[in-house]
């Protein structure tokens, strides 16, 4: 049984998240596409921890420290989903002022090229601005999938 439309585990999750990031790739200036990548991405997190690191008999409180612990280690090993978190929390919330942010803006670039071109030329794309640089989100979005398929490749997951 499902109350997610087919997702029952972590693993349907992350094949969500992979078909998701092809669709944006095929239309790569999909603002629209870009949030579903970005909300797939992020919430990976809280289906790995229920379904592999939660255990049972803990309090609600202990099972809050074990996910910002969790959370905060998944980031040092993947800073591109802290930009996803930003972004995924920026659309559930209209603010999201509570935690540190990372992400100044989300939005599209126009560039005097289509993104057809290579990118050593202007092209038009998606990018996340930061307070010290501004990133491209396929890049982020594929590098977020490389680390989720890393992560599990790494403990294992079935």
């Amino acid at each position: 049984m499902s109350n997610s439309f087919g997702m029952k585990s972590a693993r349907d999750c992350l094949e969500d998240f992979r078909r998701k990031v092809v669709r944006y790739r095929a239309d790569d200036l999909n603002e629209s596409l870009a949030l579903d990548c970005a909300m797939a991405g992020w919430s990976l997190v809280d289906w790995v921890f229920d379904e592999y690191v939660r255990e049972d008999n803990w309090s609600n409180t202990r099972r809050s420290k074990e996910l910002l612990s969790f959370k905060q280690h998944l980031k040092r090993d993947c800073p591109s989903l802290d930009l996803l978190q930003d972004i995924a929390t920026a659309r559930k919330h209209r603010r999201e002022e509570n935690y540190g942010k990372t992400v100044q803006e989300a939005r599209s670039h126009s560039g005097g090229f289509s993104s057809g071109f290579s990118r050593g030329f202007n092209i038009s794309r998606l990018i996340i601005v930061t307070a010290d640089r501004e990133f491209d989100f396929e890049d982020t979005v594929v590098a977020t999938l490389d680390c989720w398929d890393r992560y599990f490749d790494r403990e294992g997951l079935a």
